[in-house]
């Protein structure tokens, strides 16, 4: 554990909200106060405990004043979260492979706990390979814990679920498959009104039957079980450049009505 002081953390470079570059390419994060202080401590803790976890990036030290407030990692060169790559010109990238290393890391992560804040801004992508970051807000498996997060998907008794999780990282997946921030919609509309949205946008039809499926399970007319998105992503079509921008561009056109 590192004990120094948070103010001194701060006067480093800053890199992003609440993260700090150091010497040797490290970055100490100071984590936000939530009225969960101690869950978040103890959350800390538990990641600091594991010593490798492929696709997640893990703590190399905590850091602590009168309290622990924040851990250090290692900074990632040539990565990019999928927030950043969707904004950008479309790239040489692997998206099926890349989609199906997401829900293989997350497979992985709910052996030990729920990541609960899953976005587009916390999935890193290098490569061909998919990295989770920002765990901050997880919760021990098995755990009764409950945690805040970025955006909800239908509502807040939802929060902390390992399906959450899922139709959390189904949304990044498709952003990467449009190349498009989904998210950005999210923020302010449920998974109802993104199922009218892909609808109006004619987006591929196996894509509005897994959407479906999501909200069944929501009322509880289908069991989690009968969502299978990998193997969706394993099987369908991946979009033309021209279907992208025809799909992209009418999901523009609904969301900024």
């Amino acid at each position: 554990m590192i004990e120094i002081d948070r103010e001194i953390i701060k006067t480093y470079p800053k890199f992003s909200l609440g993260i700090y570059k150091g010497e040797n390419n490290d970055l100490y994060k100071i984590c936000p106060s939530f009225p969960d202080k101690e869950q978040r401590i103890n959350f800390l803790k538990f990641m600091n405990s594991f010593k490798s976890f492929p696709g997640v990036l893990l703590p190399t030290d905590l850091l602590c004043d009168r309290e622990i407030y924040g851990y250090k990692m290692p900074f990632i060169s040539d990565a990019q979260d999928i927030s950043l790559l969707v904004s950008r010109d479309e790239q040489d990238k692997d998206v099926r492979k890349i989609i199906l290393d997401i829900f293989a890391i997350l497979k992985e992560i709910h052996k030990y706990f729920i990541f609960n804040d899953i976005r587009t801004s916390n999935i890193l992508i290098k490569d061909d390979s998919a990295i989770f970051i920002d765990w901050d807000l997880g919760i021990i498996k098995n755990s009764t814990d409950k945690a805040c997060c970025y955006y909800y998907t239908y509502n807040i008794s939802y929060i902390g679920t390992i399906f959450e999780d899922i139709v959390k990282a189904f949304i990044s997946a498709l952003s990467l498959f449009y190349h498009y921030d989904l998210e950005i919609f999210m923020k302010k509309h449920s998974i109802f009104d993104l199922r009218e949205l892909l609808l109006n946008a004619k987006a591929d039809r196996e894509i509005i039957h897994t959407i479906d499926i999501i909200i069944d399970i929501y009322f509880k007319k289908r069991k989690m079980e009968e969502l299978d998105v990998v193997g969706l992503f394993e099987t369908i079509d991946l979009p033309s450049k021209r279907e992208k921008n025809r799909v992209r561009k009418r999901i523009k056109s609904q969301v900024n009505k």
